[in-house]
């Protein structure tokens, strides 16, 4: 399914994600070309055997997710154990919909990246508070009252015995480190007291992030997300694109329709 946004600024780009090498070969032959950089998918399994027995699977099964020893699995948990979450003013809140503060943290941001899809007011709220999308939960960073991150997260209970956990939106201000730590130590936490077992998260290859969420024991499943891209339009801010640097460019899955 190809979903047609507005970027900022407006590319005028075409995006799809996609597992199937099928679909991949036939659409890179109608001119599509893949993302500048890889996107990453990143876990968290708590237990690693009740993971196994819910899918039928064996450990062999699991090496591309990097849990295929004990000394994996102790790094990670040791990994938890260590992270420190740095004090500061910063607070988050539970929220149902972003008010007008959204659009200051949308202006400061949206000129850090040559990739971002919109974080306005009325994108976000119309992709996480609207009911008929499902279900999300919002997580609101403040600072002396105003935004300086948000975090989105999704259970998935398709089975209806084993829920997943998503993190998928992630946002926050470059000089304010501190709080992408305190999102995902709450997203984490959140998902520690309903219960979940598995965490999924994805991100650019070699941004930031990626480095952050690791931190908190997340590993790289080896099984990247192949997303394509194509422009109706030649626009100077393309070539920025194409040849940006990973900390250039945001996407997760918030930007896809999977989740």
């Amino acid at each position: 399914m190809e979903v047609e946004l507005d970027f900022s600024p407006p590319l005028g780009l075409i995006y799809y994600a996609s597992g199937n090498p099928i679909i991949i070969n036939k659409e890179e032959g109608l001119g599509y070309r893949r993302f500048p950089h890889p996107i990453v998918h990143l876990v968290r399994i708590l237990n690693v055997d009740t993971h196994l027995k819910k899918y039928n699977l064996t450990k062999k099964s699991l090496l591309k997710y990097g849990y295929n020893t004990s000394k994996i699995l102790d790094l990670i948990q040791n990994s938890l154990k260590k992270t420190k979450v740095v004090e500061s003013k910063l607070r988050i809140v539970d929220i149902n919909r972003f008010d007008e503060r959204i659009e200051i943290f949308w202006d400061k941001i949206k000129d850090d990246y040559s990739f971002i899809t919109e974080k306005s007011r009325k994108y976000l709220n119309w992709r996480y508070s609207d009911p008929r999308g499902g279900k999300y939960i919002i997580k609101e960073a403040e600072e002396d009252g105003a935004i300086i991150g948000y975090v989105v997260l999704r259970v998935n209970n398709y089975v209806s015995d084993y829920h997943t956990g998503f993190i998928v939106d992630l946002n926050t201000l470059w000089d304010h480190p501190d709080c992408a730590d305190a999102l995902i130590a709450e997203s984490l936490r959140f998902f520690d007291e309903t219960k979940i077992n598995i965490v999924n998260y994805c991100i650019v290859k070699g941004h930031p992030y990626e480095k952050q969420f690791k931190k908190f024991g997340l590993v790289n499943s080896r099984n990247d997300i192949y997303v394509a891209y194509r422009s109706g339009s030649d626009v100077p801010e393309l070539e920025d694109f194409k040849y940006s640097t990973p900390g250039k460019m945001l996407f997760q899955y918030g930007d896809i329709d999977w989740i």
